[in-house]
């Protein structure tokens, strides 16, 4: 049974969720009830497709919760998605305070392919002004994954679940945080610590959107430089080894604000940004 774990993700939590998924289904294939071909791909691969054709049996859309709703790289990509008739098409959001939006609008984007299954979970917000406190993390990773698993166990069942409800609350609230946060705090306009700066260029491989290219300047020194691709996925600052990343408005004295899943490797999340 071919399966598709189509995920977007800044901190590695969105592709926990798809490994975890992806475990819990080999572990079925292992006692031969059924036989699974899961592939895990970074929905950041399809950018410049203008169809994404998926004959697959399984298919499921994992992402994060950004602005009480989906990222606008994930409901492009599902704008374009076209699945067969019989598929199990499922979403998967996580977040780290309130899902908001995130599933009920990517179920209006999708009404062709219909979604099947609904799923959501809490996990360490990658937000910086609304950050889970460092305390709260071990407990909410171990919840999460207990969540996960039984969810896992769900999708392999291909069960449907109910959709999930519209807040207009929420959907207000959604207006007004996105242009704050873009304009108001400069999440658009992020700005580099030239004196912390290595110059290693990690932000640059690891920016899911590409966003990021090196600039050398007159003495040879390499700084990051930023273009207008940005999801807000805060991957640059999480990742950064000197903290030297920061949007336009970031409180300087700030210090130890960096989150990324513990399950998730640097090597994995800049292996995506390669496709």
């Amino acid at each position: 049974m071919k399966t598709n774990l189509y995920y977007f993700s800044g901190t590695g939590n969105s592709l926990y969720i798809a490994k975890t998924i992806k475990e819990e289904m080999e572990k079925i294939e292992n006692k031969e009830v059924n036989i699974y071909k899961v592939a895990i791909l970074p929905i950041q691969k399809y950018v410049n497709s203008e169809n994404i054709q998926d004959s697959s049996d399984i298919v499921g859309i994992i992402y994060p919760t950004y602005f009480l709703d989906a990222p606008n790289v994930v409901k492009e990509f599902a704008s374009r998605l076209e699945l067969k008739q019989d598929c199990y098409l499922f979403l998967y959001a996580n977040y780290g305070e309130t899902l908001g939006n995130a599933l009920h609008n990517m179920n209006k984007i999708l009404t062709v392919s219909k979604v099947k299954g609904n799923y959501e979970v809490a996990l360490p917000d990658n937000s910086i002004i609304f950050e889970t406190k460092k305390e709260e993390i071990p407990k909410m990773l171990n919840v999460a994954k207990k969540v996960i698993k039984a969810q896992a166990k769900q999708i392999i069942q291909q069960e449907i679940t109910p959709k999930s409800p519209y807040s207009f609350k929420y959907h207000l609230v959604s207006l007004g945080m996105k242009p704050f946060a873009r304009k108001g705090l400069g999440f658009e306009k992020m700005k580099v610590d030239t004196t912390s700066c290595s110059g290693c260029g990690l932000c640059e491989k690891i920016c899911p959107m590409k966003n990021i290219h090196m600039e050398e300047d007159k003495a040879g020194v390499k700084t990051p430089a930023f273009e207008k691709k940005c999801e807000s996925c805060f991957s640059c600052l999480h990742y950064c080894p000197n903290e030297s990343i920061r949007y336009q408005r970031m409180n300087k004295k700030k210090v130890d604000f960096q989150y990324k899943h513990p399950k998730i490797s640097i090597s994995e999340m800049v292996e995506a940004r390669k496709n």
